[in-house]
């Protein structure tokens, strides 16, 4: 290709965190040359992420991310269809050149089609194929240092009609999760400019439950109204139910043809090598979830935190300088940490290769240490919440209930079921429920 020899990187993977890299890196050296290749045509993903305040702490400045952060501090969600598109547009402004429709197998592929390229950045999630380059050479079971399995998630998307809120979760929403047996967060989005506002329900269910549809995936989701026939009573039974109290109880109605489901499992995983270099020219480099991936929506903030470090080290590593971490007590005591482990052969070192410069083995010593810090969290909150769950279903059938759904109330949200949606329905519902509560976790 004629490109090959005007790219000093190219970063595979256009994602809010390949672009997040290659804006940051050109903001900080306009001089060099950065190219991405995304395979898909258009942006697959339109869920809502939650960006903490620190995600941005020591960002190259520029007028547009500086709104984006001034935004989300009075509203940590946002879209990341909206991420995606807010950083594409500065990464055109800016001269990076993007190719979209551009699927790349293996890093060597790239090294072959660009022959000028010095640096590989994989920021291609966490299916990476980048990923796979760098731990070429290891058996299918050392790729990743760890794969752990905490929780399964199934979220239904749907759009309501006109304004709504959220459930008043301990009068209401705590009592009807112990019907279901199961543990629910709502997530309630803005109105959009056609008036509906966009709702997503995360329930925290069983393996089982996950399973049985975990080919609803977010590029390739269920249709719920037009699919539920071919689902599980109990996962019929679940969602009707939840709608049918937002019915009941704030008149909320909703775009039937928008009401998707997913089936995600939540857990977490860290890639053996951040850096490696295998004696040519390229230097591959993981950022994102193609580097390491945590639940409980720290992915993307992780992912923007190690490519703004990143982004700083290889500028370094362009200008063939030392790098020198921003003084910060945490990061005094994580690299302290990290080097005595790694010095006592008590972690992973993530790097490997003849020609790696100083910058860049910083930034996966970095890397390193916020996924090992993040996976104590990770842990904790796990830990957390499946203690939550185990007292829901304790209080559920304790004699002494306080806060539980009356007779009457679980009679109005069963007779919403049938009004909401069909009678078909309710006696669905009705077959699966048994002393009360919907056997969910007899799937």
């Amino acid at each position: 290709m004629s490109l090959g020899n005007q790219q000093d990187i190219i970063i595979v993977g256009g994602g809010p965190v390949g672009l997040w890299t290659a804006s940051q890196i050109k903001l900080l050296n306009p001089q060099l040359n950065i190219l991405i290749l995304e395979k898909h045509e258009n942006y697959k993903r339109s869920h809502f992420a939650f960006l903490e305040a620190n995600s941005f702490e020591l960002m190259a400045e520029h007028p547009n991310l500086m709104d984006l952060k001034n935004r989300l501090q009075s509203d940590k969600k946002i879209k990341t269809s909206e991420l995606e598109e807010t950083l594409f547009e500065l990464c055109n402004q800016l001269g990076v050149q993007i190719i979209k429709g551009f699927p790349v197998e293996c890093g060597k592929e790239i090294e072959a089609n660009f022959p000028g390229v010095q640096l590989i950045i994989g920021a291609d999630g966490a299916h990476s194929t980048i990923r796979k380059t760098v731990c070429s050479g290891l058996l299918e079971s050392e790729i990743f240092k760890y794969s752990n399995h905490f929780h399964t998630l199934m979220e239904v998307k749907y759009q309501a009609i006109g304004e709504t809120k959220p459930m008043d979760m301990i009068n209401i929403g705590y009592p009807l999760m112990k019907h279901i047996g199961v543990v629910v967060n709502e997530i309630i989005g803005k109105q959009n400019e056609s008036g509906n506002s966009p709702i997503t329900l995360q329930f925290f269910v069983n393996e089982n439950i996950g399973e049985s549809i975990k080919n609803a995936t977010f590029k390739n989701p269920i249709q719920f109204h037009s699919m539920k026939e071919t689902l599980p009573n109990q996962i019929r039974a679940i969602i009707e139910f939840w709608l049918a109290a937002r019915f009941q109880y704030y008149a909320e109605k909703h775009v039937e043809s928008s009401v998707t489901i997913t089936s995600t499992k939540l857990g977490s995983y860290a890639s053996r090598y951040y850096v490696r270099n295998f004696g040519t020219k390229a230097i591959y480099c993981l950022v994102g979830d193609a580097a390491f991936g945590m639940p409980f929506f720290r992915s993307l903030n992780n992912g923007l935190l190690c490519a703004t470090i990143l982004a700083q080290c290889v500028v370094k590593h362009f200008e063939g300088k030392d790098y020198q971490f921003a003084f910060s007590l945490e990061g005094v005591v994580n690299s302290l940490v990290g080097g005595t482990k790694q010095f006592l052969g008590l972690s992973n070192i993530p790097y490997e290769g003849e020609h790696i410069s100083q910058p860049l083995i910083k930034y996966a010593s970095y890397a390193m240490n916020l996924e090992e810090s993040q996976l104590k969290i990770a842990r904790a909150k796990s830990i957390g919440l499946k203690t939550f769950q185990t007292w829901t279903k304790i209080s559920a059938i304790v004699p002494w209930q306080v806060n539980k759904l009356r007779p009457e109330q679980l009679e109005e949200v069963r007779t919403a079921i049938g009004i909401f949606s069909s009678e078909d329905d309710r006696e669905m519902y009705d077959d699966i429920v048994e002393d009360g509560f919907v056997l969910v976790e007899k799937l």
